[in-house]
């Protein structure tokens, strides 16, 4: 399978008059195809991160990820634990793949009854 991320060799076309204006052609084609990647590089999601506290210490990780992806895609997630006894801390950073997502879940889980605790 051939691989376009290396840029080609020099092309030539099949009428030796016409090269110089071929040539032109593919550099004006190829500084289109790079303007089109850098505005797309631009336009990456920007990831938003949340802090969660008072989380119910019986939770799990698999059980905070499936709980957070109803409200779009989770990245990473870090539940803090205890270095001594393994046991949850009770706080999550939860890492979205969009900053306006992130901002969202943390308007609307401020405050929610989760359990028998208020999340923050």
């Amino acid at each position: 399978m051939a691989s376009f991320d290396v840029p080609a060799g020099p092309l030539l076309s099949l009428n030796p008059q016409e090269d110089t204006r071929f040539q032109e052609e593919v550099a004006h084609v190829r500084r289109r195809i790079n303007r089109t990647a850098k505005r797309q590089e631009q336009e990456k999601l920007k990831p938003g991160v949340i802090y969660v506290g008072h989380l119910p210490y019986a939770l799990y990780e698999t059980q905070i990820r499936a709980y957070f992806s109803q409200f779009g895609t989770v990245t990473r997630l870090r539940l803090s634990r205890s270095k001594r006894t393994g046991n949850s801390r009770g706080y999550a950073f939860v890492e979205f793949e969009s900053e306006d997502v992130a901002k969202i879940v943390a308007d609307t889980m401020n405050n929610y009854l989760f359990g028998e605790r208020l999340l923050q």
